[in-house]
Parts: C-alpha cells; structure tokens; sequence
C-alpha cells in the first residue's frame, strides 16, 4: 500500500500542521505501509499510483488540471482530510470535492454541520490530536507551575480590522451581537447564536447564503472570542498572584497592571517539540477552548501524555468523556473568577494533583494514541 502525505511547504520547519503529518507518517510507517511525503504537486505525480492521499486542512479537493478536471478525480483513490478548524473556515476546500473524500473534524458539531451545509462526502467524523510529548520529568521536580501555549491576538484590532471588513450595517450587527451573546453566553457556538439572531429577526435565508454568513461574520467573531477568553482567563490567575508562563506570539500586548506584570513569563514563539518539553515540566497546563462546544483540543491529551493537569472550560464531549476533579480539571467560562482558586488548591494540593495527572496519563494513553487514530479513523476504510 501506499500513501500520499501532504506536507505544507511554508511550513515545513516549525508548523503545527506538519508536525501532526509526521505524526501520521511515522504511524503509518511502523506499521509497514509506504508513505510519500508531497511538498508540491508536480507533473511527475500523474505517473505515479497511490492507494490514499492524507492532507491536513489541504486544499488538494479544489486543485485542478490543465484539463480543467479535479486531480482528484484523476486519481480515483479515498483522500483523508484532517480540519483543524470549524468547516465554515475552508468553503474553499468544501465546497468543490469528489465522491472520495474522507474528511476527519475536531468537533461533532462541525461534522453535523458539513452534512448539512456541503456536498455528501465518502464520510465525515469526529477525530482527535496529540501534540508533543517532551522527557518525562517527576511531578514534584517540574519547575513550572502554569503553562498556557499559544498566542495572543488584540480582540480590539480583530475587532476593529473585521467591522471595517463587513459589508454593510446588518453584517456588522450581526457581528457585534455574535460576540455580545460569546461573552453573556458562552455555551453557544456561532451557529447557535446565529440562529437565534436570524430567528429574532425573522429572516429566512438559504443554507448556501448561511454558510456564507459563517465563513465571513460568524468565524470573524470566533477569532474575536478567543481572544477575549484567552486574555480574560491569564489576566485572572495573574490578578490573583499565580505565576502564568506563555509560550506564543503576541503576549507583549496584553495589558497587566503593573503590579502584577511580575507574574506573567513570557516565553516567545515555539516550535512544537519546543512545548512539548516544556509542557513535560509543567505542574499544569491551561487550556482555553478555541469556540469547540462539542470537541477536543490537542492540548488537552497533550498535557495528559507530559505528566500536567490539564485545567480547560469544557465541552459537550469533554463531559461525556473525561471526569472533572478525577482526570481532568474543569472550569467555566461563566465563573472565571473562581478559576484562580481551582489552580491555588492544586498548586497547594500537590499530592491531589500529582493523583488527577496520573490518572490522566493514564487516560490519554489508552484511548488517545496515534496508532489508534490511524487505525480506526484512516486504516479501516483502506
């Protein structure tokens, strides 16, 4: 058998896409199938015959020949597309596919919403990601106390970038009501409180110009959103006196007041072995879910495999799967201000919290591995 790999070539070195394609690579490889790894298509791939292609957010299914005709329906082989990211994010990508295609989300709600807004793929499920796994390193002798990776966006300049970009005044109600509802009602996704804004307004619009609505005012708040909650919950445990290590672009701009400014370590820019080692040297590692109310982050088993408590507000599937206090470590984005004194009571509790990230190791290696993902979510469908 063998399989084609899309990498992405302006991220090659560092990019969290491709190191997840090394991830599937090196899986598909122990157990003995032959991987291609694809950087560009060229002309010479047209001579060559593969039994799958695996992209991650790739946009293969709209690349087409001189022909005119889709490269995929020339190979006539299933393509497996792993999306990071709501399916509203990649139209492109979605909109214009063959009768092959495989596509693998983060969030039950994004594989309902792209059997109801996209042309039928081959199969769409739910799936999940692992980071990086760095030494293991004792629990008492981490030096980190709270870990956040990933980076900051000013939600002001998104904010004020994206109005500019809406045309027209409805659009840009809608886009502030999208995220007065994120903020007072946080349970809602942009799907949700867009349908409650259209039903409140009575306006009846076809599923084609709803999609459209999504990919460009309801992912716009999204962004906003994140954001908020990303600042909103450092900002908290640093107003309480808890140390906060950042790994990622951007923390430069977050506003702390001066006396608690001590208690922010900003880190940089990572690549994604880079925090996998200083996940392993974390005491906990904090998660803010990006908008997935029925889903999983990679941070989550992430932290699990490098020994942390994972601390994140939850999910529809982070409930049904993952028991708060036992494996994992839950907090609302409702109640943000009790947030500093979950992290102070593990932080003072190390025995307890020693307890919940074994158990959550324990957890992740036996329901979250590579090879169970291959397997189950690519393999068995070749």
């Amino acid at each position: 058998m063998k399989i084609g790999l899309f990498y992405n070539a302006s991220n090659m070195c560092y990019g969290t896409l491709n190191f997840f394609a090394l991830q599937v690579e090196d899986t598909l490889k122990r157990h003995g199938i032959q991987v291609e790894k694809i950087i560009k298509l060229d002309s010479g791939m047209v001579s060559k015959k593969f039994d799958a292609f695996i992209g991650f957010n790739s946009t293969l299914t709209s690349i087409k020949m001189n022909n005119g005709t889709y490269v995929m329906d020339f190979f006539q082989c299933p393509f497996f597309n792993i999306i990071v990211d709501p399916p509203y994010y990649h139209n492109a990508i979605l909109d214009s596919h063959m009768d092959n295609l495989y596509c693998i989300f983060l969030d039950e709600e994004h594989v309902e919403y792209c059997k109801q807004y996209y042309l039928p793929c081959k199969s769409v499920e739910m799936g999940y990601l692992i980071g990086p796994i760095g030494n293991e390193i004792p629990y008492e002798k981490k030096e980190i106390d709270v870990l956040f990776t990933g980076g900051l966006y000013s939600f002001e300049e998104i904010k004020e970038n994206y109005l500019e970009e809406l045309p027209g005044e409805l659009a840009q109600e809608l886009f502030s009501y999208l995220i007065e509802c994120g903020i007072n009602f946080p349970e809602y996704s942009t799907v949700e409180a867009m349908e409650i804004w259209l039903e409140d307004h009575k306006c009846e619009i076809s599923p084609n110009d709803f999609n459209m609505l999504m990919g460009s005012v309801g992912c716009k708040a999204e962004y906003y959103l994140r954001g908020y909650y990303r600042q909103k919950v450092i900002l908290a445990l640093l107003e309480s006196g808890i140390k906060v290590h950042v790994a990622g672009g951007g923390w430069e701009r977050l506003l702390v007041k001066a006396e608690y400014k001590e208690n922010l370590i900003h880190m940089g820019s990572m690549d994604m072995q880079q925090t996998g080692d200083i996940t392993a040297n974390s005491k906990i590692l904090l998660n803010v879910m990006p908008w997935f109310k029925n889903g999983i982050h990679d941070r989550i088993p992430t932290a699990m495999y490098n020994g942390a408590v994972c601390v994140t507000d939850s999910s529809t599937y982070i409930d049904s799967n993952f028991q708060d206090m036992e494996n994992i470590v839950l907090y609302n984005l409702k109640e943000i201000d009790k947030l500093p004194a979950k992290v102070k009571w593990l932080l003072d509790n190390q025995t307890e919290a020693k307890r919940i990230a074994e158990s959550g190791r324990r957890k992740a290696s036996f329901e979250y591995t590579w090879d169970k993902f291959v397997m189950e979510q690519i393999l068995k469908w070749l």
